[in-house]
């Protein structure tokens, strides 16, 4: 009798379990604040039109994000002096901000509210990525990835899967 009990009493916390985890939850809320980061690839640009759908039909703020970062062939190569690799990036950087602008200007005309931003010189891509979000407090990061698998994906994806590990908010990685 007292082993029947406890199969009765065992199987009613099951049904409980099951009977919670299929009550109605809590909706999601709606991202506020998208930020998706861009580098001008073809999947960079797939995640912008996808955030752009996603600011129109959640009524989003987007705001895009450029990471300039000094290529590792640069630092400590006497061959590359100082003068070269200034007017380099700011060159580098004029053509980015001339580019954002005309995305802003896009997203703009499509009745979205968008803003853009460049981090210069950044140590770490991923570590840009994650930082800006936070300190914008975006509800959503959009990000593309390549799609590759074996080796090549975790040099050529090692940014989207470092900002979806480290990021405080939601990531969609768009392919």
């Amino acid at each position: 009798m007292l082993s029947t009990q406890k199969e009765e009493s065992s199987s009613d916390n099951r049904a409980e379990r099951v009977v919670n985890l299929a009550k109605p939850q809590e909706p999601p809320e709606l991202p506020k604040k998208i930020l998706v980061a861009i580098d001008g690839s073809e999947n960079s640009m797939r995640a912008l039109e996808t955030s752009k759908l996603l600011a129109k039909v959640y009524k989003s703020e987007l705001e895009m994000l450029s990471v300039l970062q000094t290529p590792v062939s640069v630092i400590g190569n006497p061959s590359m002096n100082g003068v070269f690799w200034d007017e380099y990036f700011a060159k580098g950087k004029a053509e980015t901000e001339k580019w954002l602008d005309q995305l802003v200007k896009s997203a703009e005309e499509e009745g979205i509210e968008a803003c853009a931003k460049i981090v210069e010189e950044s140590p770490s891509v991923v570590g840009s990525i994650v930082d800006t979000a936070q300190a914008e407090d975006a509800d959503l990061i959009v990000i593309g990835t390549r799609g590759l698998g074996g080796f090549r994906r975790l040099v050529l994806g090692s940014v989207s899967s470092g900002v979806a590990g480290h990021a405080h908010c939601d990531v969609l990685v768009v392919r």
